[in-house]
């Protein structure tokens, strides 16, 4: 199992501010991850996942002396970079944005490691282990969730009303389209 996700340099990105958001990228290829992503998609977070890395290597037989690396557009960059758009963030907003960036790669990075502990362990957890991992997973998630708020925030007491509600759109759209109870 860990096979398949460590050379894949799987991202994941973990966003969450004023209410529910969340957005759902394509499912790890581990087993209880779904049903993890599934659960969390009507929680106060996002959860994208994608491979990173696709390594392409040549054979000797085509003289080639090094392997060709191509890598796709990282997630987290991705949604950093969509929400700045979607939001119309101006150069005044800048640095309250560069926070929540910041906050944004934290968390992404928290959870990637929780995920890549629990695929590791995955093959020979007990039920006990597992639920543990699960909590593990859930709790950083709302500490993650509590810590981009404030940060968040800030940015939006910054917009002007027309662009806060641009923004509340923009995450109310979200959730929606991503929700599985809608």
């Amino acid at each position: 199992m860990l096979h398949s996700i460590e050379p894949t340099g799987r991202r994941l990105a973990v966003v969450a501010a004023l209410g529910v958001v969340a957005l759902l990228g394509a499912a790890p290829a581990q087993a209880g991850v779904p049903a993890l992503t599934a659960q969390f998609a009507s929680s106060a977070a996002v959860i994208q996942v994608a491979d990173t890395t696709t390594t392409t290597t040549t054979t000797a037989a085509t003289a080639t002396p090094a392997a060709t690396t191509t890598t796709a557009p990282d997630p987290v960059e991705t949604r950093i970079a969509d929400l700045h758009a979607k939001l119309h963030i101006t150069a005044r907003q800048e640095p309250a944005w560069r926070a929540v960036a910041a906050q944004m790669r934290g968390n992404a990075n928290r959870m990637e490691e929780l995920f890549r502990e629990r695929a590791a362990h995955q093959p020979t957890m007990t039920a006990i282990q597992d639920l543990h991992s699960y909590a593990r997973i859930a709790e950083t998630r709302a500490r993650d969730v509590k810590s981009f708020i404030p940060v968040f925030e800030k940015l939006y007491n910054a917009m002007p009303p027309a662009q806060r509600h641009n923004a509340d759109i923009v995450f109310r759209a979200d959730e929606q389209r991503q929700s599985p109870h809608h």
